[in-house]
């Protein structure tokens, strides 16, 4: 029996989660597959859990921590990710048009043929403004220049891993707050790739604001930086607010100064190993 949880953060998802379910029962998996959702509500102001709470006694594939406060998605699925003891997991968000769920059979068809990884790259997105598909090549490219590192094939962390990639990815904090990972070799056969049509939310609303995709954008490009290049990058700071200083612009030299003492202070924490015990559960279907 080859065992499948497929971890959901949700806030302020009450009216998706019962449809999402029903679609993922409705799939057509090989009998020796076992599929279950692991839902984990992460401060939610509509009635997201009591939504959970009724599904999760009605069905034993069903089951859901609610935490205390809003941590953001990246944590709370790395937290799901966590609790998990299934043979691997899928990451997918609680909207089926950003992570339609007819590619899951294929996702664990190719686990069960060997991938350690299984990555949905997003081939479309029907609906979205033209400014953030532009903004989100921008950013690829600042990244691939700033860091050496390519995020251009996890546009999406709808993906399934391993128990063995679980393990590695709990062991590097630095990364949980953005979601994306360094993948295994293509060449290898660990990782494979599937193609994803996908729409802008086909029910309820993004709770990613612009200040909240410019923070995210930070920490991304904050997590993929080596010491090293952070502080090749941190000396630059450190020239260019001397210059301002020598050149009269003191109130401007403090300003980079600030911004680089930030970026320090952001960098050390995104870090910090014990996020994830700072994660209070207020209410679990799960004993213990």
């Amino acid at each position: 029996m080859t065992r499948i949880d497929i971890v959901v953060p949700i806030r302020n998802e009450a009216a998706n989660i019962p449809h999402l379910v029903q679609k993922i029962e409705a799939l057509n998996l090989p009998p020796d597959v076992c599929c279950a959702c692991l839902f984990i509500e992460d401060g939610s102001s509509d009635e997201s859990v009591d939504v959970l709470r009724n599904l999760s006694r009605e069905k034993s594939n069903v089951d859901y921590y609610s935490m205390a406060n809003g941590f953001g998605e990246g944590p709370a699925m790395v937290f799901g990710i966590s609790r998990s003891e299934a043979d691997a997991i899928i990451t997918m968000g609680g909207d089926d048009g950003s992570c339609p769920v007819d590619a899951i059979p294929e996702m664990i068809h190719l686990f069960r043929e060997g991938a350690e990884v299984v990555q949905c790259r997003r081939k479309s997105l029907t609906g979205r403004a033209w400014y953030r598909d532009a903004s989100s090549t921008a950013f690829g490219l600042v990244v691939r220049w700033l860091t050496g590192n390519r995020v251009e094939d996890q546009n999406t962390y709808y993906r399934l891993i391993s128990r063995r990639f679980a393990r590695e990815i709990l062991e590097m904090p630095r990364l949980w707050r953005y979601v994306r990972f360094p993948l295994p070799s293509r060449d290898s056969g660990a990782l494979k790739m599937i193609d994803v049509e996908t729409v802008e939310r086909t029910t309820g609303n993004s709770t990613y604001s612009i200040p909240r995709l410019l923070a995210l954008a930070c920490d991304g490009l904050l997590a993929y930086l080596s010491w090293r290049r952070l502080a090749g990058i941190l000396a630059v700071c450190l020239l260019v607010s001397l210059a301002l200083g020598f050149a009269g612009y003191r109130w401007l030299a403090g300003v980079v100064v600030l911004s680089a003492v930030a970026m320090l202070y952001r960098f050390l924490y995104l870090g910090r190993t014990d996020y994830l015990s700072r994660l209070v559960v207020v209410e679990s279907s799960r004993p213990g």
